[in-house]
Formats: structure tokens, sequence, C-alpha cells
């Protein structure tokens, strides 16, 4: 956050931020929050726009007219898009952008970067205390760690299970893990008011699936049989046991979708998150067939 605002709120922002980062990780909510702290820095005005949605042309034009002429500043959320950020921020314009998406965009401009990742154990305990009572959490240690591990250390997933535990004040911590180590329910659990972790994990995997070149269906199909290994840490000489010659790019270009973490070179990692995900989506396969 303070990145952000030192980049937004400088008398020369830098006219496009990307946040880049795993679906669940809070970019969404954390572009937002930034947008509003520093809103006094463009007296005129902000807009935000979902293009994960349909976005006309006539919003369209008034979207780069106004970031053209004025000093506005617009959160683009769920941009999958290079050619339509390029089309919306004009490289000489008085606002700026604060983008979000799921995987590199490629932009042609130069742009400031910014990954948001899982959160750090303390950070995760944070999150969970500003919901839950923290004498509470302290009482059941262990349950908290495994709570943690089994959400991934994603933002949305601990936000969720924050607000179930606060809502169910009867319900013990360990009560709750074991649902959620319930691989065939985890997904299910892990959606209340309004926040869903199975729709945020759909969004990232369909746009790999919309990607229109052959390396991103040789992505998917590898993600597929990755998730039937008992193991969700791959190096590239068990990829190449399981994908064949061309394991290392196809491994690459999930970590690029943001599916699959890279840790270390040649070192790869399937989020247990991921792997429910894509299992779910490889049974309905199986039926379908």
């Amino acid at each position: 956050m303070r990145r952000l605002r030192q980049l937004l709120a400088a008398d020369r922002p830098a006219p496009v931020i990307v946040l880049e980062g795993p679906a669940g990780s809070g970019k969404s909510a954390l572009a937002a929050r930034v947008a509003h702290d520093i809103a006094a820095h463009y007296p005129d005005g902000q807009f935000y726009l979902d293009l994960d949605h349909e976005v006309t042309e006539q919003v369209l034009a008034m979207a780069t007219s106004a970031l053209a002429e004025r000093r506005v500043l617009a959160v683009l959320d769920n941009a999958s898009s290079a050619g339509l950020i390029e089309r919306m921020c004009p490289p000489s314009g008085r606002g700026a952008a604060l983008v979000t998406s799921a995987a590199p965009l490629g932009l042609r401009r130069s742009v400031r970067s910014v990954y948001v990742g899982p959160l750090s154990v303390e950070q995760s305990v944070a999150l969970l205390e500003d919901i839950v009572d923290p004498e509470r959490l302290r009482a059941e240690p262990e349950a908290v760690r495994q709570l943690l591990e089994l959400c991934d250390r994603l933002p949305l997933a601990l936000h969720i299970v924050a607000l179930r535990l606060a809502s169910r004040p009867a319900w013990s911590i360990e009560a709750l893990t074991v649902m959620l180590a319930d691989e065939r329910r985890c997904l299910d659990e892990l959606n209340s008011a309004g926040l869903d972790m199975r729709a945020s994990l759909a969004a990232s995997y369909e746009a790999l699936v919309a990607l229109p070149d052959v390396r991103a269906r040789h992505a998917v199909g590898a993600l597929h049989v990755l998730t039937r290994s008992t193991s969700s840490d791959v190096d590239v000489r068990a990829a190449e046991a399981l994908l064949g010659p061309d394991a290392e790019r196809m491994m690459e270009s999930l970590v690029d979708s943001r599916l699959v973490e890279g840790p270390a070179p040649g070192l790869y990692r399937v989020p247990r998150l991921v792997r429910l995900f894509v299992a779910e989506k490889t049974g309905e396969m199986v039926r379908r067939c």
C-alpha cells in the first residue's frame, strides 16, 4: 500500500500500475483501498470499471477521454487484454490507471508492475484477528496454523473462514479445519457473504482456457495432469516425466497465469486450492465423456 501510494500520489504519477497475483490474493480490494486513500490527489475524480464484463464503445470512449484530459484515477479491474488497456490509457494523458490482472498482460508500454501474493503467517493471523476474537484464536494455535495452510494463506479464503467463525461463536476452529481438510467439500465451505473462492479460481482458469495459442492449450492440459500427482511440489525432472520434453515451457506458462507458483528456477508448486478446483474440472470433463 505504501508503494502504491508513492507511485500514484507523486507530482507525475506512473500512468499505469498493474497489480498481478493469483486468484484470491486481494488485488481488487487493495486497488479500491489505495484509490480511496489517495482520492485528494485526483481532484477531477475517480472511476471503476470491471473489465471482466463487456465494456461498450461508449464507455471506452468516455474512459479514454477522461484519462487523456483530466487528473483522474481509473481502477480497471480484472483486465485480461493488453490491447484494451493500451487503448484506454494514453501515454501522455493526465490521468493514471490502477489495473488488476490475474496474469501478466504483456503491455508494450512502460508500466509499473506490483506482485500481490499470499500473505505471511503473521499477516494471515492479523487478518483473522480483525474479524475473529483474538483470544479464541490464541486458544487453538495448532488449528489456526492448519487453517492458514488449508487456505493457501490467500486473503479471500482467510476472509471467508473468518466471517464463518465470527458468525458461529460456538464452533471450534478445529471443527472448521476438519471441514476444509475434506477435499470433496473444501471449496463449498469457502463461500460466504457473497465471497466465493471457487468463482475467483474459475476466473483465472477460464482466462487461461480462453487464450487462443497452442501453448495455452498445452498448459491447461499440463495443469490437469499435475493435479493427479500426489505431490504439490514438482521440479523440472519430475515435470518432464509427467509432461514430456516441453514440460518446463508449459510450467512457466502456468506460472505466468498465476495458477502455479515458481518459488525457484526449475521448481514449481501447485497451490492446494488450485489443485482442488482443477480436479473438479477434470471430474466434469470425465462425466461429460
